[in-house]
């Protein structure tokens, strides 16, 4: 194994033993089914650490992607109605980015197994065929729309053959966009009308269909300039 290899992976394993201790130190684990049952709890929890709030939401935020199914533009609403719009997009963006990377460096280091344990067998079915082919626009779009399993996604790509750095840009770019708009609705920046929900649905179902129809000649632009794969 090269050096820069070894080195990576102990940053990596060191950033995540300190995560896990953190956890451990504030009893994430066992509180995370009841924080998670509604939004009130989870509010009401992270009050309740006082000055230590926002560290433990960022905690929050790391470990929802990798051990939780509860969507992180929930939490990220949540966190812009305790910590207002600009302050939770940034807690929540750092921590959901950093979760991800570990999700996929978990899923590159230990492989498969982990991979169908931690999403479970039918995602990883269902979703595992946008990575059969290279096809990183595919995994871009899915991050940057809605309703789909973003945190799984990130477990999918480490055993794909999606090179860290491109994936890395795609969570940016793809996953930042939801937390900061989730988090300043959540903060009552934004406030919509039914009707301004379903004008704004309409328009990233026609992206959706958009990117998808055209998502061959999109990414090979798109390699050709940034040279990623």
């Amino acid at each position: 194994m090269k050096r820069k290899t070894i080195v990576k992976y102990t940053i990596f394993l060191i950033i995540l033993g300190t995560i896990l201790y953190y956890f451990n130190k504030f009893n994430l684990y066992s509180y995370f089914k009841e924080i998670f049952y509604s939004s009130e709890n989870f509010k009401e929890f992270v009050i309740k650490q006082g000055s230590l709030a926002p560290v433990v939401f960022f905690l929050i935020q790391i470990g929802q992607v990798i051990i939780s199914p509860i969507p992180g533009n929930l939490t990220a609403l949540a966190g812009g109605a305790l910590f207002g719009g600009l302050y939770a997009s940034l807690l929540s963006g750092l921590g959901i980015i950093l979760g991800s990377m570990i999700a996929f460096y978990l899923a590159r280091i230990f492989g498969k197994p982990l991979v169908i344990k931690f999403v479970g067998e039918s995602i990883f079915n269902k979703y595992g065929k946008v990575f059969q082919k290279k096809s990183a626009l595919s995994l871009f779009i899915l991050f940057l729309l809605p309703f789909f399993p973003d945190d799984a996604l990130c477990f999918l790509a480490g055993i794909s053959n999606i090179n860290f750095k491109l994936f890395l840009i795609l969570t940016v770019i793809g996953r930042l966009p939801n937390i900061v708009f989730a988090s300043l609705v959540g903060s009552g920046i934004f406030s919509f009308s039914l009707i301004t929900w379903i004008i704004i649905g309409v328009i990233s179902g026609v992206l959706f269909l958009l990117l998808f129809r055209y998502k061959n000649e999109i990414e090979g632009w798109l390699n050709a300039r940034l040279r990623l794969e």
